[in-house]
């Protein structure tokens, strides 16, 4: 399958998980980022097409917010080869303007 992406994704150096804001559950961690996409290890199955408000936990070092909010559509899914996992490629489809300068951050800090 070709590459679409706009951009390079950069992986993710330190643990950070992403929560679905509607729960507050812990929904995967971030295995790569970039300011369009991410890709998660999740042990949940998330079909493509479903669109997800989540929030990136940071970590509370006090240089930057404790949470990064956006909004995420599922594109794929692939099982890992530990089964009861799934690698899922998502699509950034709403960040906040304010927040954009911080995910920039994010990537330069942790990627």
């Amino acid at each position: 399958m070709p590459d679409k992406r706009r951009e390079p994704r950069f992986p993710v150096l330190v643990p950070l998980r992403v929560l679905d804001m509607g729960t507050g559950e812990p929904i995967g961690e971030l295995a790569n980022l970039s300011r369009h996409g991410m890709m998660l290890l999740s042990r949940y199955l998330i079909q493509p097409n479903q669109i997800l408000q989540v929030e990136i936990a940071l970590p509370s070092d006090g240089k930057l917010p404790e949470r990064i909010n956006l909004g995420i559509e599922s594109l794929w899914y692939e099982e890992d080869d530990d089964a009861d996992q799934y690698w899922i490629g998502f699509q950034i489809i709403d960040l906040a303007p304010e927040n954009t300068q911080l995910l920039e951050t994010l990537i330069a800090e942790f990627c």
